[in-house]
């Protein structure tokens, strides 16, 4: 396993809290105190890091997010490394010292692995590991409904159209995700049919279980989505078993009799046709009601957690009969929704069903009990159609994983997989679109890191500057790595991208504890 320098609270003299520092001995060799000019030194080596990182993670990027991660991340280290080694000749706090020689141990490790990584994957295809399992979905999901150029994989059929969200002062209770801070944000939405072919009927079972995407618009030029379907509980647990389904299903082509590998797949995933049994065909996309099958987890201002799933209500749920399924054109659903619009908005309640302790979290096909409090966290209003869905949406990739701080992932497998797989699907039909969302997202990363360091306060103590600036630093790897999650593929490069994030959030953890303790010191001998 990766060895990613995880912090231990416990080695640094730390239990979440400010406490009693460890004494240093007399043979310590750092600097007590730090004199003015040193401090100026500091300050100036952790800008030009800071600076040369920043000019590194901003060069053209190769179009492979495998390549590109992994400069962007060693470009990140180095800076992390060089700004922990000019702290270890400036700064006084023992346990940031601690810090500081683990940050620089760990990430050289990072480093060789990553340089390890890169020259496999410049060496080409034979020395890259077999496919992982968001390609085998994808071309599982390929084999089942043929490939159309220029569409998804599954939920091909669609249409998009805009409005906006209004929060409810309750979800902000809940999280500190800025989608609840009280303004309007604008959004983007998908609906659409189950499915890889685009020319599926809306009424035909095939495209169960409509679909829902939408795409939250914030200030700062972010975006953050959730994907929700008409599902009240998933299919299956596991991104193997939902390949295995497609592969299965393939195997029984549309009107034909089940064949023996479908059988025996449903007599051993009873969960399939049990989930299935929970839809109905909607007279409008704008009366059915979507549920997130994956759980989530906010996180509000006190860092207290609630894992949650999503609902998505409508004003109305309207069901058809097997009578009116009959009657119904092949494009009632994608023609109705215009129509709808023109005569006024459509509005769904975006809910939150808030698991009770001892809820799992892990297996997307167990729902939990009706009976869990079900919070109203705002609106969405859909007012306008957009000028041509069908080239937008081919631009779009809506993914669960793209998520703000507040929310975080479950231990639910699927989220990883709904991320890797629909990238991989987006980069297929959209190979360029795909490489510019992520040199994006990279882009978004350094934009939003530079801003939060431009917005500390530097008051010349090198405990103080260095803890306050290597919290946005290693926020911005954070950031990075979640977003290669959606578009990566090197499995081994997945994983460093998981533990990274654990990692960097544990460090960032006790960068906060010891700010927040060296600024009650700094009040209580000033007085204040």
């Amino acid at each position: 396993m990766l060895l990613l320098g995880i912090i231990s609270l416990s080695i640094l003299g730390l239990s979440g809290c400010a406490t009693a520092e460890q004494p240093v001995e007399a043979s310590d060799p750092h600097p007590s105190p730090a004199s003015p000019e040193a401090d100026t030194e500091f300050v100036q080596l952790m800008t030009q890091s800071t600076a040369n990182m920043d000019a590194d993670m901003t060069a053209p990027v190769s179009g492979n997010a495998d390549v590109d991660f992994s400069l962007a991340m060693i470009s990140h280290h180095q800076s992390s490394i060089a700004i922990s080694r000019s702290f270890l000749m400036h700064g006084n706090d023992p346990a940031l010292w601690r810090l500081a020689e683990n940050i620089i141990a760990s990430q050289r490790q990072e480093i060789d692995v990553m340089r390890l990584r890169l020259a496999a994957l410049r060496a080409g295809p034979a020395s890259m590991p077999t496919a992982n399992v968001n390609v085998q979905i994808v071309d599982a999901l390929n084999t089942r409904y043929g490939v159309h150029p220029g569409y998804r994989s599954n939920h091909a059929k669609g249409i998009v159209v805009e409005g906006a969200f209004t929060p409810t002062p309750a979800a902000a209770q809940l999280s500190k995700s800025p989608l609840f801070s009280g303004a309007t944000l604008p959004a983007t939405v998908r609906f659409s049919d189950a499915g890889g072919s685009p020319s599926l009927h809306d009424a035909s079972p095939l495209a169960n279980p409509h679909g829902m995407a939408i795409k939250f618009h914030l200030p700062d030029g972010v975006d953050s989505d959730i994907v929700v379907n008409s599902l009240k509980f998933f299919t299956v647990a596991t991104p193997e078993d939902f390949r295995d389904l497609q592969l299965a299903n393939a195997a029984s082509p549309p009107g034909a009799p089940r064949s023996a590998e479908l059988e025996a797949f449903l007599r051993s995933h009873p969960s399939v046709e049990k989930a299935n049994a929970t839809l109905g065909t909607p007279a409008s996309f704008a009366d059915e009601q979507f549920f997130g099958i994956d759980a989530f987890i906010f996180v509000n201002k006190s860092g207290q957690r609630q894992p949650f799933r999503y609902i998505i209500a409508p004003e109305q749920i309207v069901h058809l009969s097997k009578e009116e399924i009959a009657k119904k054109p092949p494009n009632y659903l994608i023609d109705d929704l215009p129509q709808r619009l023109a005569k006024g908005a459509v509005k769904f309640h975006i809910k939150a069903q808030l698991a009770a302790p001892g809820d799992q979290t892990k297996d997307p096909t167990q729902a939990w009990p009706d009976d869990r409090k079900v919070v109203d966290l705002g609106t969405l209003t859909i007012s306008r159609t957009v000028a041509d869905s069908n080239a937008l949406q081919k631009k779009l990739l809506f993914t669960p994983g793209r998520l703000t701080d507040g929310i975080e992932p479950s231990d639910d497998p699927l989220i990883a997989a709904r991320n890797g797989s629909y990238a991989e699907s987006f980069e297929r039909r959209s190979p360029a679109l795909a490489t510019d969302d992520f040199a994006r997202a990279l882009s978004d990363s350094v934009a939003k890191m530079d801003r939060a360091i431009r917005a500390v306060t530097m008051t010349g103590d090198p405990d103080h500057d260095f803890a306050a600036l290597m919290i946005p630093h290693y926020q911005a790897a954070i950031d990075i790595a979640k977003a290669f999650l959606i578009y990566g593929k090197d499995p081994a490069l997945e994983r460093l991208a998981g533990e990274s994030i654990v990692t960097h959030g544990e460090q960032i953890h006790v960068l906060q504890t010891r700010l927040k303790a060296l600024q009650a010191d700094s009040r209580a001998r000033s007085g204040g």
